[in-house]
């Protein structure tokens, strides 16, 4: 199945809760217009037919609904003890469009709490910013995070706050194309501050000082919310947070091949770019035995029929080396033994390649090669869909951040996939699912809006890891902070936000070190 490479392998925590008690609210508490650009041309894209739809996706794929909140309070009810933190609540009074005074539409926005540890009145609040994924109660009961421990140290009110859009927190029925401009990065601070005010009066904790923090996407809004609001937090932590937005974002293959070489050496790099030529050479070859030879090793779920579906099972492909990349020492494939599977002297480059892939490919067994069948992944307004964060996230980076992971461009490893550009990855995608032609410009504005890697802001912590190849868009210490208040912890051979997991006896020095850094950023917020 396509997927869009997601930025949030850092909090992303699966269980559900059960129960569904409200917390009922008892405080009521801008997206920067774009130039318009040239429609880009949209000639000889194919539009995908119905029974390419139906064929890819079967009844299966749609699984459950999200149940509705049931009115009720936790802080008012008779019961003994604490709120049970494995349940889910809800704040349901958060506005649908905090740039419109006149618009007094509401929703009910899911939230996670645990006070098991928290010292009372005097003590701080944690927030944790959950990005685009769907939140459960892991966030703030989990030994895993590391949030969680520093929590228990402070003796911290820890709660976090599920993303409009995502998961159970949905402000309409469906992802419609109107619905959709409402899904902005302005709006989910907006959404921080209003809960913000509603859980400090709900509790009555006004003298609280509040850390919030977040990974990958939601690494930004914690940085974002601190510009935003400089008042509202005493600090933030950004996690491996790319807050520069970039439409092309090439340097992601390029840092995955340095990864590799990093682990294998060059020969590491050399043979996997051997085989990723070879496999371009079949893919644009005539030749029936070259035909015959890429479906035997790998099998495509679907004919060829134009080169956005050849674009799509090199993405595929590629995928594979970008999910090693980005989580190396928390999964069994890691980039060392990748290198070590492409040394193999008995196998041909491309049976090296077919032997990789068909390791990591889903129970299907085929790789996905469907441009028909991304587009109506995309496309669905439906929110009961095998992945229902396509659509929004999608939408968020057409909108907001591009993010495209092209690889014919750059240089290393994964040139040679060329029919892996931004034109079929980003940009066809976005005008003919959303409208949105002019994504470079919106991109722009993004970094107008916030800054970029220029981004004054002070009191946040932004870890990021040499081996994530998401620091090309974050804060290293190649980079430094404009704003002396605020510190970056680069930590040498750790991945996509590794920091926020909790330390382990095996973790590496670095590592130990990283940890030690971000503890000391946020002991010196709460005593500032």
């Amino acid at each position: 199945m396509v997927r869009v490479v997601a930025l949030a392998a850092c909090v992303v925590a699966l269980a559900r809760a059960n129960a569904a008690p409200v917390f009922d609210p008892l405080v009521d508490a801008a997206t920067a217009a774009v130039a318009s650009t040239p429609p880009i041309s949209l000639e000889n894209v194919p539009i995908p037919v119905p029974s390419e739809i139906e064929d890819h996706f079967q009844p299966g794929d749609y699984v459950h609904s999200f149940e509705s909140p049931s009115p009720s309070s936790v802080f008012l009810s008779s019961q003994a003890g604490l709120p049970d933190p494995t349940k889910e609540y809800w704040f349901n009074r958060q506005k649908v469009d905090h740039t419109d005074p006149t618009n007094n539409s509401t929703w009910n926005q899911r939230f996670h709490f645990n006070m098991n540890h928290y010292g009372g009145a005097g003590f701080p609040v944690f927030l944790v910013i959950e990005g685009e994924w769907v939140s459960s109660h892991a966030s703030v009961t989990s030994n895993g995070y590391f949030f969680n421990q520093l929590a228990k140290k402070h003796k911290a009110l820890i709660v976090s706050l599920e993303h409009r859009f995502y998961g159970k927190s949905q402000p309409f029925a469906d992802f419609a194309t109107p619905n959709m401009k409402f899904l902005t990065s302005h709006q989910a601070l907006a959404d921080i501050a209003n809960f913000q005010d509603f859980f400090t009066g709900a509790l009555d904790i006004k003298n609280a000082k509040w850390v919030a923090m977040g990974g990958s996407y939601a690494g930004n809004l914690a940085a974002w919310v601190k510009l935003k609001y400089p008042t509202r937090f005493a600090g933030t932590w950004a996690s491996s947070a790319p807050v520069n937005a970039k439409v092309d974002f090439y340097e992601f293959s390029t840092h995955v091949s340095k990864a590799l070489q990093y682990y294998g050496g060059y020969a590491c790099v050399a043979n996997i770019q051997t085989a990723l030529e070879r496999l371009q050479s079949v893919m644009v070859s005539k030749e029936p035995t070259d035909v015959a030879r890429l479906k035997e090793l790998f099998n495509p779920c679907y004919n060829f029929t134009s080169d956005q579906d050849r674009g799509v099972f090199q993405r595929e492909i590629y995928s594979k080396f970008q999910r090693a990349a980005t989580s190396d020492d928390l999964t069994s494939t890691t980039l060392a033994g990748i290198c070590h599977s492409f040394a193999d002297p008995t196998l041909q480059p491309l049976e090296k390649l077919s032997r990789f892939i068909n390791h990591t490919v889903a129970a299907n067994k085929c790789t996905y090669n469907s441009f028909g069948g991304m587009f109506f992944q995309y496309n669905s307004r439906s929110r009961f869909v095998r992945n229902p964060v396509a659509r929004p996230w999608f939408y968020q980076n057409c909108n907001e951040f591009g993010y495209g992971q092209a690889t014919n461009s750059g240089y290393g490893a994964f040139v040679p996939l060329q029919f892996n550009n931004i034109h079929v990855q980003t940009k066809i995608l976005c005008a003919i699912v959303f409208n949105i032609s002019n994504v470079d410009t919106r991109v722009a504005n993004t970094n107008l809006a916030y800054g970029g890697l220029n981004i004054n802001v002070e009191n946040v912590v932004f870890s990021t890891g040499t081996n994530d190849p998401w620091d090309s868009l974050a804060l290293t210490n190649d980079t430094g902070t404009l704003n002396p208040r605020s510190t970056v912890v680069d930590i040498l051979e750790s991945s996509h936000c590794r920091d926020m997991y909790s330390p382990k006896p095996t973790d590496s020095g670095h590592l130990k070190w990283g940890h030690q850094r971000i503890e000391a950023a946020i002991d010196s917020f709460l005593l500032d």
